[in-house]
């Protein structure tokens, strides 16, 4: 019987991720702006709703802050590495290899930043990454892409707590099964694996 609770509860949590990811894209066709699709969306979904054990265990204040802050970064990121091109050089066009060389400088800085907030706040939320990161590989200058993280973080975070209140999320110190148990194992040690992030700016820029 608890098995099969514990199936059926599974199954409306794919379900409700389905939807909001469905939503997400909604809305941005609706509006127009692509910019409002966050593809590290399912990554927040899959971790905080359907994993049996949350994969990233902070609060949910830091986890708004680092997403936000990372989102909010990577656009400050992308408008201004543009900008600066433009002032150095004084024109509309400064040369391809330019171009590549400052998205590679503003992509290190990202990884930089992302890591120096994983490290500090000792999370493994790895996403941030991503939400750092894709503002400057999609060239993005809407304000909307930060908006859209943000929500999409409220989002994710207010279904976990809908989720466990409706019991559809095991509590602490509930069985669950052995998948769920190893989907969560490789993220306990959240210093080793941002120290780890750490080193990815030195290897991207080699």
């Amino acid at each position: 019987m608890r098995s099969l609770i514990y199936n059926n509860a599974k199954i409306f949590r794919y379900i409700c991720t389905g939807i909001l990811c469905t939503l997400m894209v909604v809305v941005s066709e609706i509006l127009e702006d692509p910019e409002m699709i966050f593809p590290e969306a399912e990554a927040l979904f899959i971790g905080m709703l359907i994993a049996d054990k949350p994969l990233w265990n902070i609060s949910k204040r830091l986890f708004m802050f680092i997403m936000g802050i990372s989102a909010l970064a990577g656009l400050w990121l992308s408008i201004y590495r543009e900008l600066f091109l433009r002032f150095i050089f004084d024109a509309e066009s400064p040369g391809l290899w330019l171009e590549r060389f400052s998205m590679l400088a503003a992509i290190c800085v990202a990884y930089a930043f992302v890591s120096f907030l994983l490290i500090t706040y000792q999370a493994a939320l790895l996403p941030a990454v991503s939400a750092c990161v894709l503002p400057i590989l999609t060239n993005a200058h809407s304000w909307t892409y930060p908006v859209s993280v943000i929500v999409v973080t409220l989002a994710t975070l207010i279904s976990n707590s809908v989720a466990k209140r409706a019991n559809l999320i095991p509590r602490a110190g509930e069985p669950v099964d052995n998948d769920s148990k190893s989907e969560a194992k490789n993220f306990d040690s959240a210093e080793e694996r941002s120290r780890l992030l750490a080193c990815f700016p030195i290897v991207f820029a080699a």
